[in-house]
């Protein structure tokens, strides 16, 4: 055994492809709506949403403000919570793998290795695409952070998971994902080792030198690498 015995792995663009199921939800809201969808429409609404979640995680909004203002700006509507809530029962559907992604948590489950899904989106979409995925039948656990009362990259988020878990040695942990801002930072704020994964088909993140990553991984075979090692 390698170093590594708990991997609290990031979920959408690490293992399912949330461009696509934000991609298919959208369009399909859209239409509800009477709004064209187009590639420019969607570009706008993925800029707000960002911003949104990244103030959800500074503490700066609530989730409820996050998911009724997402459409009340992108959209300029007066109904963003109801449009919202046709939003996540259509994303709700969507779970998609990544390409390789399958199969990388095929071969970890032929490890000894116990993994575990840690992820900041809502419950209610999460455990959506989690059943449409099967994703929960790969892993041990999967945290979803609207349960539990914390976002990452506050080090709550890794203190509860580490609590539940019972083993108290922080070497042990490796967290693995493709966000700066929550994945690696959770690592920094919570004293454990990270890995950033990058897609074989994207560049490195913005910025990726002003943290304290452990390991870079481009693509699944990389990862696993570097969780065995």
């Amino acid at each position: 055994m390698g170093k590594y015995r708990y991997i609290l792995l990031d979920m959408d663009e690490t293992i399912l492809d949330f461009s696509l199921a934000e991609r298919t939800a959208l369009r399909a809201t859209l239409e509800e709506f009477g709004i064209e969808y187009t590639p420019d429409v969607h570009k706008h609404y993925s800029e707000v949403n960002l911003s949104l979640w990244k103030r959800l995680e500074k503490g700066e909004i609530t989730r409820d403000e996050l998911k009724r203002l997402r459409f009340e700006i992108a959209f300029g509507r007066d109904d963003g919570t109801y449009m919202n809530a046709r939003w996540m029962d259509n994303l709700a559907e969507c779970g998609f793998y990544l390409p390789g992604a399958r199969e990388f948590l095929d071969k970890l489950a032929a490890t000894d290795i116990r993994v575990f899904i840690i992820t900041n989106g809502l419950s209610y979409t999460q455990n959506g695409r989690i059943r449409a995925s099967g994703l929960i039948d790969c892993v041990e656990k999967i945290y979803i952070s609207e349960e539990m009362g914390a976002v990452k990259p506050d080090p709550l988020f890794a203190d509860i998971v580490i609590g539940e878990i019972g083993d108290p040695d922080r070497s042990r942990y490796l967290v693995a994902g493709d966000s700066l801002s929550s994945d690696i930072l959770l690592a920094e704020n919570a004293g454990l080792d990270s890995c950033l994964f990058v897609a074989e088909d994207k560049d490195l993140p913005a910025g990726y030198r002003d943290h304290d990553i452990t390991y870079i991984a481009h693509g699944y075979d990389e990862l696993l690498s570097v969780i065995l090692s």
